[in-house]
């Protein structure tokens, strides 16, 4: 298990560090124990979730589309938890697994249109077996997966089809579909009664999605209110509040007990700063730099305390 910890938390720090590739082995020994050794579906799962994650922020955007489907689909996973096999699943069930269009990143295709056609409408969802099977947290996650699928198409330097007059429809399809998954995502997770630890960071992804969504559109301000939407909500879980810099927890990765770590609020803020330096307002700028700056040294304090 530690092993198979070390490996995801390695994993994903390479990818949020723009290391997408150098992540891959690691995501392969993350996906050989979890198949082979521990054989948990959420593990499996995961482990291809973050693969298809570092595909496509590497660039690699069709073997990133061709492991969302085996994701959606779930019809190439291993012996689950129980000792029983999806194929055996597969064989009573009257759902046949579907057929997906493919996508070409190397080679602008008149065929992408339709790969990218699917990809925004509302036929891309978890088949059956995927949907009885799959844990909410990794619903959840499969959703941003498509939104990041549709950012990486979208900023992609390949041409994508033959004319360049739809190709630029197509890239703002792309954008527009991302934002507004982004926003269902916000708004299902707002309405869940008991806030769960895998919700809150959810609805904190789909945040920090749309601001880069609206940043790569040139929305500055439209970034900025989603940037403070997503501290309010790091404040909001008592990760950092103005009158009690105390809160703020030693570092911590997305396993531990909390939510948020500090280093969630220090990344938010950061980004914060760059949308309003790039805005020009200066003064905004000095204030949030002041109160990360005594934020972090009275953490300090206190862990050397």
């Amino acid at each position: 298990m530690y092993v198979m910890d070390a490996c995801r938390f390695i994993s994903e720090e390479l990818v949020c560090m723009r290391q997408p590739i150098k992540s891959l082995p690691i995501l392969s020994l993350y996906d050989y124990f979890s198949e082979n050794i521990s054989r948990s579906l959420h593990d499996i799962i995961l482990s291809r979730i973050l693969r298809c994650r570092a595909l496509s922020e590497a660039g690699y955007i069709s073997n990133a589309i061709e492991a969302f489907q085996t994701i959606l689909s779930a019809s190439t996973l291993p012996k689950l938890d129980f000792g029983v096999r999806i194929g055996e699943i597969l064989s009573k069930s009257e759902t046949k697994t579907p057929s997906y269009p493919k996508f070409f990143n190397d080679k602008a295709l008149a065929g992408n249109r339709a790969c990218i056609t699917w990809l925004t409408s509302e036929e891309t969802t978890l088949g059956d077996l995927a949907e009885s099977i799959y844990p909410e947290d990794i619903k959840g996650r499969v959703q941003l997966l498509r939104v990041r699928l549709l950012v990486s198409i979208a900023s992609c330097s390949n041409a994508i089809i033959p004319r360049a007059s739809e190709e630029f429809e197509l890239r703002a399809l792309c954008y527009r579909q991302a934002l507004s998954l982004c926003g269902k995502i916000i708004e299902e997770e707002k309405k869940r009664g008991s806030r769960s630890i895998h919700s809150l960071r959810l609805e904190l992804e789909a945040l920090r999605l749309s601001v880069l969504i609206q940043e790569e559109c040139c929305n500055l301000s439209s970034a900025v209110s989603y940037a403070m939407k997503a501290l309010r909500l790091l404040e909001r879980t008592k990760i950092v509040t103005d009158d009690s810099a105390r809160a703020v927890p030693k570092r911590q990765d997305s396993l531990t007990v909390g939510a948020f770590s500090t280093r969630d609020w220090l990344e938010m803020n950061c980004g914060m700063v760059r949308l309003l330096l790039k805005q020009g307002r200066m003064g905004e700028v000095e204030e949030r730099i002041e109160k990360v700056l005594k934020v972090m040294d009275e953490e300090i304090f206190i862990f050397w305390m």
